[in-house]
């Protein structure tokens, strides 16, 4: 083990309503927030857009 603790630099920034990679797979829309070169490697945030109707299926009730 090492004396040593690295801590990786960090950059703040701010990421607009309507800024973002996007990124579509079929129906859904993933927009790229913060990708881990802008933070590091430490967090990547996305925002995903699923149509009304287009999403997991809720799951049946249990008897």
């Amino acid at each position: 083990m090492s004396d040593t603790e690295i801590t990786p630099s960090q950059t703040n920034f701010v990421s607009p309503p309507g800024t973002g990679r996007l990124q579509r797979i079929l129906v859904v829309t993933q927009t790229y927030k913060a990708e881990s070169d802008q933070t590091a490697g430490q967090l990547v945030c996305v925002e995903i857009e699923v149509p009304p109707g287009q999403g997991v299926p809720p799951a049946p009730p249990r008897a």
